[in-house]
């Protein structure tokens, strides 16, 4: 299976009421999420947000994050995410864009690709300051004055505000984590060091035996200390990793649930389909047709 289905730039639209016209970027103010997925999925979009002051639930992997405005939210394509409004009032500022119109004038492919906090769980929230609020209040309020005036370079203008946000984004998180590295527990930062490995590596290995020898140490030690941080023992992250992302990929209509199977590296289709019984009380079946 080479194709893993995600809401493209013109059905993200919609989801926000939008006419679904634009193909490269959108620019959104809004106050109401229940128009977006229950369900987790993905996009085909980069996503930078200004959270004023919402408080809002949102799940990024297996990672639970309360956003309390005024923050920042960046999110690459790859990340499953679903979200759960708090307040009635969660008022924020979104831009949109996708890779080939940020890199058309750029000859490094993998620019956006070095930026970690687009993908990287733990990263995906920058909490502002009142100094910090009003700088990115200033660049949001430019990308919008420049799509509502319609101007002849909307396009080029917009992204060299997508660029600035970036950067200051970059140089926030540069300066948090050199704060944070000073305190941060030597336990958290292998509890982190093992999210990130599970992220890339859950559809291939699903032994603690395996990320426990990535990571220099027994699997006893890495069970202890994933169940002394977190409350879930490694095992259970491991498969939490790909029950989410057979929940992702069972939004799909056009894979069959043999090729989910497959893809999940699972021996047989019904080996699966116990595994996702086991961890949702619904077989596969059920659970998607319980989205339609």
């Amino acid at each position: 299976m080479e194709k893993i289905v995600k809401h493209n730039i013109s059905s993200l639209q919609r989801r926000f009421n939008l006419d679904g016209s634009k193909k490269d970027f959108f620019f959104v103010e809004k106050d109401n999420y229940e128009t977006l997925p229950k369900e987790p999925y993905r996009t085909e979009t980069y996503g930078i947000g200004l959270y004023r002051k919402s408080k809002i639930s949102l799940k990024t992997g297996l990672i639970n994050h309360m956003v309390e405005g005024p923050s920042i939210i960046t999110m690459g394509p790859s990340v499953i995410r679903s979200w759960t409004r708090i307040d009635d009032n969660p008022y924020s500022s979104l831009i949109f864009f996708t890779e080939p119109f940020f890199l058309q004038k750029n000859i490094d492919v993998f620019y956006l690709k070095s930026f970690t906090f687009f993908e990287e769980n733990d990263c995906h929230i920058l909490k502002l300051d009142e100094t910090a609020l009003n700088k990115f209040e200033i660049i949001f309020g430019q990308i919008r004055n420049t799509i509502n005036e319609r101007k002849t370079y909307e396009a080029e203008i917009v992204r060299s505000y997508i660029n600035i946000l970036i950067h200051e984004i970059s140089t926030a998180h540069t300066n948090n984590n050199l704060n944070e590295d000073i305190k941060t527990p030597a336990s958290d930062i292998l509890i982190n060091k093992f999210k990130t490995l599970l992220a890339k590596e859950f559809i291939r290995h699903r032994s603690v035996g395996f990320y426990a020898d990535k990571l220099n140490i027994t699997p006893k030690y890495l069970s202890e200390k994933v169940k002394q941080v977190t409350g879930s023992t490694a095992g259970a992250w491991i498969d939490e990793m790909v029950l989410l992302e057979a929940k992702v990929l069972l939004q799909n209509k056009e894979l069959s649930i043999s090729q989910i199977s497959d893809y999940l590296n699972f021996s047989e289709q019904s080996v699966f389909s116990k595994f996702f019984k086991k961890s949702t009380n619904q077989s596969p079946l059920t659970y998607r047709k319980a989205l339609l």
